[in-house]
């Protein structure tokens, strides 16, 4: 802003009276130039500036004006009675009004919406030039819901669910407080509700989700959306609420299969929509209907399979998947595996030390145990096996059946060759029926032998059993 007074003469006389009435200038205010004299026109500013935040606790505030202009020497100056027009968008009604002495002038507001402004204008005049300033105010107070569902966890999509919670602003004093009387819209998942703030603020309803097949997380958001109310507070409050609706789970398959080596192995399949890891308890029980333990567990996507040692001759088998927040809970049909215990009894070696081109017999009954009784076990057969002294390795010699009396008796002929070694007699099972074998092997040490030339030794074919 620029204002001064000048003459056009250039003598000396009129240089001199030229700045007499520069210095005057501001002492006059430029109210009118003399009448040997033209004046210039000045170009003003104004400033506007609010006394006060609007919040919702403090919802007027008075704005203040200035207004300015700047003199050749680059001092800044107020312009007193300086005719004002204000005009308002939602903040106050437009008027009028003149800058003080001080070049002030009032613009008292009220907050009525989130956006408003107040606009202060100059007009031209043959010593002022036209001008003005807008000035945006925001009110504004933080505001927040919280808010829960009850339950949170759900057993079906069509099962009801409260949502409550409160909605409050935060005061001037940095405190939050409760918001009353306004609208809240719950939606999300399906869910499509309005309600209102109670004087605390809370606000509570029941809604029911629509389930989505893709996802086992439902959002709910509390949306706090009213009219504004001539209330100086943000508009938008938002929360989630997470409800969980847990993936349904069914098993298609379940299998329990006992081995011969008394091992057990368990294995289906389950169906978990949506889809979703769960973990299977595999358990176990002595009649299938009580007493149930578990084996172990396995998680799965779907198809499992897992192999533990058996905990009883014969059991009950069955698959669990305990009910979480992910998943509701299933079980799957018991189903009944086992095999019958067997043993050699009256394991013998007729001979501990024997001499090259002599014999020994190894001899034993093969048992069953049947309802509390040792019964013998006819026509299955019986591995002899042997590991020469000083090797890892079983070898088997023979493989005999068992006679009605469950009996089998076998002659070693010692052949030139043939090693020192333990000999053990082997039963690998059969369908219904464990492995067995005695619980030591019995050491034969042959006396003299030669080189081996004609015994031939074959590894078993099967694993497990002799240590």
């Amino acid at each position: 802003m620029f204002g001064y007074l000048t003459t056009a003469a250039e003598d000396g006389e009129s240089v001199h009276r030229m700045k007499l009435v520069t210095v005057g200038a501001a002492l006059i205010a430029l109210s009118v130039a003399s009448p040997d004299h033209a004046a210039t026109t000045i170009a003003p500013s104004i400033k506007l500036v609010a006394a006060a935040a609007l919040t919702y606790e403090n919802q007027s505030t008075t704005l203040t004006g200035t207004v300015t202009y700047k003199l050749p020497d680059g001092s800044v100056k107020p312009l007193a009675n300086q005719p004002i027009q204000v005009s308002c968008y939602l903040a106050c009604t437009g008027f009028a009004t003149t800058t003080d002495a001080n070049g002030k002038f009032a613009v008292p507001v009220t907050a009525t919406w989130w956006e408003m402004s107040v606009t202060a204008s100059i007009a031209a005049t043959s010593t002022v030039t036209a001008t003005s300033t807008t000035l945006w105010l925001y009110p504004h107070s933080p505001t927040r819901i919280i808010a829960r569902a009850r339950p949170s966890v759900l057993t079906s999509s069509t099962e009801p669910v409260t949502i409550s919670g409160v909605l409050q602003y935060q005061g001037d004093d940095g405190s939050w407080k409760p918001l009353p009387g306004r609208q809240v819209d719950i939606s999300g998942a399906g869910a499509n509700a309005t309600v209102s703030t109670a004087p605390d603020g809370s606000f509570t309803d029941q809604v029911t989700l629509t389930a989505s097949t893709t996802s086992v997380t439902q959002q709910v958001s509390g949306e706090w959306s009213p009219w504004f109310e001539n209330s100086a507070v943000d508009q938008t409050a938002l929360t989630n609420v997470t409800i969980t609706t847990p993936a349904a789970v069914a098993f298609s398959r379940f299998t329990a299969t006992v081995s011969a080596l008394g091992s057990v192995t368990a294995s289906g399949a389950v169906s978990v929509a949506p889809s979703t890891a769960v973990t299977i308890r595999l358990e176990y029980s002595a009649n299938g209907m009580s007493g149930w333990k578990a084996l172990g567990s396995v998680a799965t996507y779907s198809g499992f399979s897992h192999t533990f040692r058996v905990p009883l001759p014969t059991a009950w088998y069955r698959g669990v998947v305990v009910a979480g927040t992910d998943n509701v809970g299933a079980t799957s049909a018991a189903v009944k595996a086992g095999r019958t215990v067997t043993r050699i009894s009256k394991f013998k070696v007729s001979a501990t030390r024997v001499r090259a081109g002599g014999s020994f017999r190894i001899s034993g009954v093969l048992q069953k145990f049947v309802h509390g009784t040792w019964k013998a076990l006819a026509r299955q057969r019986v591995w002899i096996l042997l590991r020469p002294r000083g090797s890892s390795t079983w070898y088997w010699y023979r493989k005999p059946l068992t006679s009605s009396s469950g009996s089998f008796n076998v002659k070693v002929k010692v052949v030139s060759g043939m090693p020192s070694a333990r000999w053990i007699p082997v039963f690998y099972g059969a369908p219904g029926y464990y492995a067995c074998a005695p619980a030591k092997a019995v050491n034969v040490t042959i006396v003299r032998s030669g080189r081996a030339t004609s015994l031939i030794l074959l590894p078993p074919q099967r694993q497990g059993l002799p240590g």
